[in-house]
């Protein structure tokens, strides 16, 4: 149930700890991150995410970091990180607006007609040969799998996203486990699409296998999906549930036309 009493705010330089130790909290039980992290120190992951987060913060022009505060406690309960694309005012802005919405509606419309039915359209990574075709020396599944799912959001960036598009999108969002269901996310979430619809552009974010309902709920549509077998990546057993196998992960695409 959301929870009014709550602020989105910018974060500031400050937060970057704050909003590093939400993360960790948020993904622990999240299984295709904490496969991608195995062999990896916490304190170095949380560290690349520190980074991450600091230069989010300082790219004003590019970056906007706004973090869910309760009132009362004033406790950060999740955070988001929004990006946007060729921003600039300048003569062509109208233009590509227009550009940019019709590129939208043509993609929701191209992902709902190759549907047959209500279900994703699932695309599925398969797991390239184990071992180095010269060498025969085996390959780190995990960079494997790092450099195969990167590519695909790279493909998928280019495109929904040509040049001259106008657009936001979400680069991370997360909203931790103890504070869900009380409308940090959806508050977060709807900072954005409310600045989208503003200026007229459409939204995208490649949303994990346990956000995509809360973007759903937004006004957000799949557009293309990514299915994950982990157990053809894993590296060893599951850390998060010991009693059984790595299984599926989903990547949904998901696009906000702007709203009128």
């Amino acid at each position: 149930m959301a929870d009014s009493a709550l602020t989105i705010e910018s974060a500031i330089a400050e937060d970057v700890t704050l909003l590093t130790s939400v993360f960790m909290d948020g993904f622990a039980n999240d299984v295709h991150t904490q496969m991608k992290t195995m062999g990896q120190k916490n304190e170095r992951f949380a560290n690349g995410m520190r980074e991450a987060i600091s230069s989010w913060i300082q790219d004003h022009s590019r970056y906007s970091v706004l973090k869910a505060t309760d009132v009362a406690t004033k406790q950060i309960l999740g955070w988001i990180c929004w990006a946007s694309r060729e921003y600039e005012d300048d003569a062509e802005r109208s233009r590509r607006k227009e550009s940019s919405e019709k590129h939208a509606a043509a993609l929701i419309r191209e992902a709902q007609t190759s549907r047959q039915d209500q279900l994703d359209n699932v695309a599925k990574l398969i797991r390239p040969p184990k071992h180095n075709l010269q060498s025969g020396e085996p390959l780190d599944p995990i960079n494997q799998l790092e450099s195969l799912t990167s590519e695909h959001l790279q493909q998928w960036m280019i495109k929904v996203m040509p040049p001259g598009t106008m657009c936001m999108y979400v680069v991370a969002l997360v909203v931790h486990p103890s504070y869900q269901s009380r409308g940090a996310g959806s508050a977060l979430i709807g900072w954005g699409t409310a600045r989208a619809d503003a200026d007229a552009v459409f939204c995208w974010v490649k949303s994990s296998e346990s956000g995509h309902r809360a973007f759903a709920k937004n006004g957000f549509k799949v557009a293309e999906s990514l299915q994950v077998d982990l157990d053809e990546f894993s590296p060893g057993p599951c850390p998060v549930y010991a009693d059984r196998k790595w299984g599926q992960s989903i990547f949904r695409y998901m696009i906000r036309p702007p709203h009128n």
